[in-house]
């Protein structure tokens, strides 16, 4: 799937995710799930860190709508 990083700041998230699994002097390998369990575990990795993220920028005073339409411009 697109949404795995193997290279850069991805790596360690991915592998502790446990989407990537390291075979030394082999390589890293995208693991072996059943259908869906993949696309289960990115929404949780993605939920986690938007929790944090939606923290922060309620701090600022940003109501939900202000913040789908930023988020809208950026993405």
């Amino acid at each position: 799937m697109g949404f795995i990083g193997v290279n850069g700041a991805g790596k360690t998230t991915t592998i502790r995710g446990g989407l990537i699994h390291s075979v030394p002097g082999e390589g890293c390998f995208v693991a072996d799930f059943p259908p869906g369990e993949m696309l289960r575990i990115r929404n949780e990795m993605v939920t986690k860190q938007l929790a944090g993220e939606v923290s922060y920028y309620k701090s600022f005073g940003l109501t939900l709508e202000e913040m789908v339409e930023l988020l809208k411009k950026v993405y």
